[in-house]
């Protein structure tokens, strides 16, 4: 700041093409040296103090190697809050970045909280992030795979080969996993699976919304599942939904951890994984006999504005 504002001489008078000293070169338009020269020291202001308080967006890589694309929006001590790309903020240790990365986030620290009310992203009163609802999600940013509680915990390659394809998925500003049953079982890797279906996944974020079913579970006909993606894994737990209810599911950080909880009757099944981690959340359907049906509706809250 100091270095702009030293290339600024408001006691000299301006100087006019040939050379000679005109204090009032400006009078004929209106404008006057001095209003001149502090528009000009305010705009200069505005810009330092943008460039002092802003951090770009980078691409930061973690020490598994993982990348992650987003914006440093805060540090304090040894944890840095950082907004991903899909506008997912979240607090993690700093040690869990390249060396490359702590250092960028300790050139940044001083910045940073010298004015953390110049990022929309963090609370003045505070210094930390808002929990901030994540934006709407749209039909391109859901993936879905074939799905078996056989393996539960693996995100399956739809074009393994002789994967099996049960169950469809239509996305809009909702999804649905729904079907019927066509074959008996199919295989992964030489191993026979029943219980087979699809996963729809959605970006991670503060989230909320409705699950329902017209078809309740049942543990030898459909089975319903809720899950965080972490990489090609999933952390995975049955859901017990009950026909034509609706049960309330959250997706949101809880200190250094992604959460995603859905209300079962007087219950909560609760699924939490590291955010640094989590690269997705989502909702799966399998059925177990030829001609058994699933149909599982998963509906978003509009983000608050």
């Amino acid at each position: 700041m100091k270095t702009i504002l030293n290339h600024l001489a408001p006691n000299k008078p301006a100087r006019v093409p040939g050379g000679v000293s005109d204090p009032g070169h400006f009078r004929g338009s209106g404008v006057t040296t001095t209003s001149h020269r502090l528009a000009l020291l305010l705009l200069l202001c505005v810009l330092a103090f943008a460039w002092e308080a802003g951090a770009e967006e980078r691409q930061f890589t973690g020490k598994d190697g993982r990348a992650l694309s987003g914006k440093l929006i805060g540090v304090e001590g040894d944890s840095v809050t950082i907004r991903r790309t899909d506008g997912a903020v979240f607090t993690v240790k700093a040690d869990a970045f390249s060396l490359e990365d702590q250092q960028y986030f300790k050139t940044m620290a001083p910045k940073l909280s010298a004015n953390p009310a110049a990022n929309p992203a963090v609370d003045p009163a505070m210094g930390k992030a808002k929990g901030e609802p994540a934006p709407k999600v749209t039909a391109s940013q859901i993936r879905t795979y074939p799905f078996t509680s056989t393996a539960g915990d693996e995100r399956l390659d739809p074009k393994m080969r002789g994967i099996f394809d049960e169950l469809r998925v239509s996305t809009s500003d909702r999804i649905r996993i729904y079907g019927k049953k066509e074959k008996d079982s199919g295989t992964i890797d030489g191993r026979a699976v029943y219980h087979m279906g699809k996963v729809a996944i959605f970006p991670p974020g503060n989230r909320s919304g409705v699950l329902t079913t017209p078809m309740a579970a049942s543990e030898d006909v459909r089975r319903y599942y809720a899950m965080l993606e972490t990489g090609e894994k999933f952390v995975t737990k049955e859901l017990k939904l009950a026909e034509d209810k609706d049960h309330i599911w959250t997706l949101t950080q809880e200190g250094d951890n992604t959460v995603l909880k859905v209300t079962v009757g007087n219950e909560s099944v609760t699924i939490s994984a590291p955010t640094n981690s989590v690269t997705g959340a989502g909702f799966a359907a399998t059925v177990r006999w030829i001609g058994n049906e699933a149909d599982l509706r998963v509906a978003f809250d509009e983000p608050e504005k």
